[in-house]
């Protein structure tokens, strides 16, 4: 993933922040004879990739993060084990009802299906489901 590439504007924006935050929207347009709207994109891109971020009634200030500084640097250190749930499990021979009411009371679009012996046999989704029930017209 190569890093962002601010451009100069971005730049100028970066350092107006940096050096007067925090700054409304509408201050940092009138310092760069803009008006607000035209800086709208910039702002949303600055504060997406984590820039700058943004307070309501506060402003926008300065996050630390410098360009160059890639996303990846965070999600090299993040582990899938942190953000995994919990799987919800049915057996194959649940009837289907079952099966989408499992889906509502434990909040899943996914179910792992297994045998009687526990082994994983597939995946139900509310998606794949859905779509098999229209063309059927269940």
């Amino acid at each position: 993933m190569s890093p962002i590439e601010l451009n100069k504007r971005q730049e100028e924006i970066l350092q107006i922040v940096k050096g007067n935050g925090p700054i409304t929207g509408e201050q940092i347009a009138e310092r760069l004879h803009l008006t607000r709207a035209t800086l709208r994109p910039d702002l949303a891109i600055l504060t997406m990739a984590g820039f700058l971020d943004a307070r309501p009634r506060v402003g926008y200030f300065y996050s630390g993060k410098k360009p160059g500084q890639d996303i990846t640097d965070t999600m090299n250190n993040m582990k899938v084990k942190d953000f995994q749930s919990i799987p919800v499990v049915v057996r194959e021979d649940v009837s289907v009802y079952d099966a989408i009411s499992q889906m509502f009371l434990d909040d899943v679009g996914t179910l792992f299906v297994v045998d009687k012996n526990s082994f994983l046999t597939g995946v139900l989704s509310a998606k794949i489901y859905y779509g098999q029930a229209s063309e059927a017209k269940i």
